[in-house]
């Protein structure tokens, strides 16, 4: 007897009301519980999943300062520009222009808030702003080297370890793996690419192509459709409380895991972690907790 007798003509092109619903039928039954109303070959994987023992079945990963070393990439590359601007004019505080050109970085995520320069063309004008607030008014094209010179030297260094490869590519036999990131399009889809994320992932979301980013559910629920998989057996793994761990958490997920290298405590009031690790290289551990093969003391 079939699983379902709705009619599905509905649904998309793929799938007609006269189809045999022992093929598809469990498929089509996803898309009425998501309202997502294609469905894409991942998506037959679901039942397999359900029917696994282990309760998680899916790993979304943050990008920045989780998988690469972010801050660590930016502090080389910022020593590289003091260099570049001691060449080009010696005798200025080069350590307060590179501090300068990071706070004003951290404001609308480094972008035009008027839309009319290009992300590379906004942030070369803040290098140029740093120089004339220190005085410097003959730039010979120093804005636009200083600018290249920290992009190049950042982005090449945002790669992944051969342990992380290694965990990623050892996860992957086990779980469907995602890659989830915040931040302006063009930059982090820069940073995927420099670190050949579409070999370790079976999905990656640039936050930034959406009308939200974490922490709002709405991402997660794309993601979940992306991944073909339940709230209930996914982890979320991230450095950030207010973004990664409250996405988590909003979003329902089996688990939190939040990479907290210097030990810092959770901020009362803030959202609280499931778990909490140094490295990521210690999330097997975790998973292994998470579906009882292996004590929690381990």
């Amino acid at each position: 007897m079939p699983c379902c007798s709705k009619d599905f003509t509905s649904i998309g092109p793929k799938f007609s009301s006269s189809s045999s619903c022992t093929s598809w039928g469990r498929s089509i039954c996803i898309a009425m519980v998501t309202g997502f109303p294609y469905l894409t070959s991942g998506h037959l994987g679901y039942f397999n999943m359900a029917l696994n023992t282990k309760k998680v079945a899916a790993v979304i990963f943050d990008l920045d300062n989780t998988l690469i070393p972010t801050k660590q990439a930016d502090d080389e590359a910022y020593e590289l520009v003091r260099n570049v601007i001691e060449e080009a004019c010696p005798g200025y505080d080069t350590v307060a222009m590179t501090s300068k050109f990071r706070v004003d970085l951290g404001w609308n995520e480094g972008c035009d808030p008027d839309g009319k320069l290009t992300i590379d063309e906004w942030r070369t004008k803040l290098w140029e702003n740093v120089l004339k607030e220190q005085g410097v008014t003959e730039f010979n094209g120093l804005p636009s080297k200083m600018y290249a010179t920290w992009k190049k030297e950042r982005l090449k260094r945002m790669v992944f370890t051969e342990e992380i490869k290694t965990m990623l590519l050892d996860l992957r036999k086990q779980y469907k793996l995602q890659l989830m990131t915040n931040g302006p399009l063009e930059p982090q889809r820069e940073k995927a690419q420099v670190c050949e994320s579409n070999d370790y992932f079976d999905s990656i979301i640039l936050c930034g192509l959406y009308p939200e980013q974490k922490p709002y559910p709405s991402v997660y629920r794309r993601a979940l459709w992306e991944l073909a998989a339940e709230p209930g057996q996914c982890v979320m793994v991230g450095d950030r409380l207010g973004t990664d761990i409250q996405g988590g958490l909003n979003a329902k997920l089996l688990s939190t895991v939040w990479i907290n290298p210097a030990g810092t405590a959770v901020p009362e009031g803030g959202p609280v972690p499931h778990h909490i690790v140094k490295s990521v290289l210690e999330l097997p551990k975790i998973l292994d907790i998470l579906n009882g093969t292996t004590p929690a003391s381990a």
